[in-house]
């Protein structure tokens, strides 16, 4: 099972809760402060789909998106 965690700059605010709480680190900080995204980390716990106040993380699973509000 592979997954891509997508992150819509658009709707973040750069609240940093998915860098701070992600305890695989998927989610870092880039050179001039972006939150940028290590999907190779993501074993799919899901735990930032719910977590982002701005829904700006999509998470796809073997390349289909997974349905907002679900967590697998």
């Amino acid at each position: 099972m592979s997954f891509r965690v997508v992150l819509d700059p658009e709707k973040c605010d750069k609240c940093m809760l998915c860098v701070d709480l992600c305890p695989l680190h998927v989610f870092y900080t880039g050179k001039n402060g972006e939150i940028r995204v290590d999907d190779s980390r993501c074993i799919g716990c899901f735990a930032c789909v719910p977590l982002c106040p701005r829904r700006a993380i999509k998470v796809f699973v073997d390349g289909k998106s997974l349905p907002e509000g679900s967590t697998a």
